[in-house]
């Protein structure tokens, strides 16, 4: 009875696993499958599962996952059924007359009873979501991959794209810097040349040569602004550096007011104003900000111009800007769009003069750097321009 008592309870311990059980006689009689295993493999009853292992041969393909379908004498209860002991191999299994295909995996061993091999058995995990979900993944990265590699042809075509584009712009700007400056230079020497040489020349012949020479020096400033926009646009790597604003607006108030001596103009330019970046081509930023405030308050009396730094942290790791304002005669914001772009003026040629590069360098100068420029203003109160430079990078102490 307790024997009996015992039996019943293994059985119902191996009904209720989650996983499939499936024994088999030495001689290759399966004997028993719990429900789980029988539910796995398709059957609904142990009557449909009971007899010889050869039987589902033919109802059965095993393969390795992604790889070779594995004969019937290396199934796994085969394998056991000689001696062998089975640790987490996983193969697929194909239903052949229902066509579904699951990944099982397997353990097992032979039982001995008195030294004589008694049962085959043979523990079954049902893992097809794992698999399904490991080969989705093993797709999506295979996907990335060959996006990535897509991504790199491309970067690799476009820099080689762009050096090429590049040196067709050294070519242009040396034919710019070079080829076109001679027949300008044709054009002055010989109006100037006219005029000196022919002293009964009319009034209007004399204004028309004057255009002439005129008309020659604002096609040598354009030649100038298209080669400054070539070369802050392309320029080598930039270097950074911690560059003092302050000493540079300093130095630059000197040489403005050296080349106009008679102007009287109020400065305010904040002591330590400091930022990050290419020291030469901020200083060209700088300067053009400057020069600019300088020209457009000429026709102001009590004329500013003020540097100040945009607040007041220094602490590394956060954004450094400044602010250039004046005093002067001012934009309509109306028409701001324009401002950075080349060759555009807000202002007509007459009243101040100008090629329309110099706000047009600046924007991308600081694009370079990875910062940016805008500008407050309003007619005859003045323009402020406030410049943000990203964040140095921390230094280690």
């Amino acid at each position: 009875m307790v024997v009996e008592a015992m039996r019943g309870e293994l059985q119902n311990i191996l009904d209720g696993l989650n996983e499939g059980i499936v024994t088999c006689r030495p001689d290759g009689e399966l004997v028993y499958w719990n429900p789980t295993a029988l539910k796995m493999h398709g059957f609904s009853a142990l009557a449909e599962v009971v007899g010889a292992l050869v039987r589902f041969h033919d109802l059965y393909e095993l393969s390795i996952p992604g790889g070779a379908v594995v004969p019937p004498d290396a199934w796994p209860m085969a394998r056991i059924l000689r001696g062998e002991s089975i640790h987490g191999l996983e193969l697929r299994v194909r239903r052949v007359d229902q066509d579904w295909t699951r990944v099982f995996h397997y353990s097992g061993g032979l039982t001995s009873e008195r030294g004589t091999p008694a049962l085959g058995v043979l523990a079954i995990v049902d893992v097809t979501e794992r698999w399904d979900r490991e080969e989705a993944l093993r797709r999506s990265n295979e996907a990335l991959l060959a996006r990535n590699a897509e991504l790199e042809g491309f970067v690799e075509t476009r820099t080689a794209e762009l050096h090429a584009a590049s040196k067709e712009l050294d070519s242009f700007a040396y034919a710019v810097s070079h080829d076109l400056r001679a027949p300008l230079r044709a054009l002055s020497g010989f109006s100037q040349a006219l005029l000196e040489d022919l002293d009964d020349l009319p009034p209007d012949a004399r204004e028309n040569l004057d255009e002439i020479a005129s008309a020659a020096r604002r096609m040598g400033d354009l030649i100038d602004g298209i080669l400054t926009l070539s070369r802050c646009t392309r320029g080598g790597e930039l270097r950074h550096s911690e560059v003092d604003l302050s000493a540079l607006a300093l130095g630059i108030r000197q040489d403005l007011e050296g080349d106009d001596p008679d102007r009287v103009v109020a400065w305010d330019i904040e002591p330590g104003v400091r930022t990050v970046g290419d020291p030469s081509m901020l200083a060209v930023v700088l300067r053009n900000l400057l020069d600019n405030a300088w020209k457009y308050t000429s026709k102001t009396a009590d004329a500013r111009i003020r540097l100040y730094r945009l607040g007041a942290d220094d602490t590394p790791g956060t954004e450094r800007g400044f602010c250039v304002a004046d005093n002067g005669v001012g934009f309509d914001m109306d028409h701001s769009a324009r401002l950075f772009q080349p060759f555009q003026r807000l202002h007509r040629q007459d009243e101040f003069p100008g090629i329309g590069v110099g706000l047009a360098t600046v924007q991308r100068i600081l694009h370079r750097h990875g910062g940016s420029i805008r500008a407050d203003a309003a007619p005859g109160r003045g323009a402020t321009f406030t410049v943000v430079l990203p964040a140095p990078a921390l230094r280690e102490p």
